[in-house]
């Protein structure tokens, strides 16, 4: 017997296709043209759909995000030293991927990640910041400042003028920062 190859969906692209198809404002514009082509939500269906549901079971999602490529005073042999990334990162690993592809910068970092988790099905409103990759004790002063502040408008949807700013407008931002994990080495 033949085998028939067939393609099943992923279940990112049902979940899309079940928002696409519970929104509310496109059923209001269905329905005032005759149209009925939207279901009802249902959380059930909705759950089922999410993706590695565990990455958002507490209600926190986890946003990792990479700095530049910067030198590393440290001579650590187990340490990676790959070639346009952060010292100890490599190229392959997922967060990686989409620093280089985003060339680094944390706002768009950050955007795309928040996008992804949310058209999985995670919630994206409490998250859970990762700075990785490099050694950040050795990045100069003003570059950290605008890299964590930067991360903080993004959540906030708005600019700050200080760092202390975008942490307390943070405190009722659509996207809450509510854990700051910053990778760093003791280079003796």
């Amino acid at each position: 017997m033949k085998r028939m190859k067939t393609f099943a969906p992923s279940k990112m692209s049902l979940l899309k296709a079940y928002h696409e198809m519970t929104f509310k404002e496109k059923e209001d514009v269905a329905k005032s043209v005759g149209i009925k082509h939207t279901i009802q939500r249902d959380e059930k269906i909705k759950e089922l759909l999410i993706t590695r549901p565990v990455r958002s079971l507490s209600g926190i999602v986890n946003v990792s995000i990479l700095t530049k490529p910067y030198p590393c005073p440290g001579q650590c042999i187990y340490c990676p030293n790959e070639k346009d990334m952060p010292k100890s990162y490599i190229k392959s690993e997922p967060a990686a991927m989409r620093a280089a592809m985003n060339k680094f910068d944390p706002t768009k970092q950050v955007n795309v990640r928040i996008k992804s988790l949310s058209l999985a099905g995670h919630p994206v409103e409490k998250i859970e910041l990762r700075v990785i990759g490099g050694n950040w004790s050795s990045y100069p002063k003003n570059y950290q400042t605008k890299f964590i502040k930067s991360v903080y408008d993004t959540c906030n949807g708005r600019k700050s003028q200080t760092l202390k700013q975008a942490q307390k407008l943070n405190e009722s931002a659509k996207h809450k920062i509510v854990g700051l994990s910053i990778e760093t080495r003791l280079i003796l």
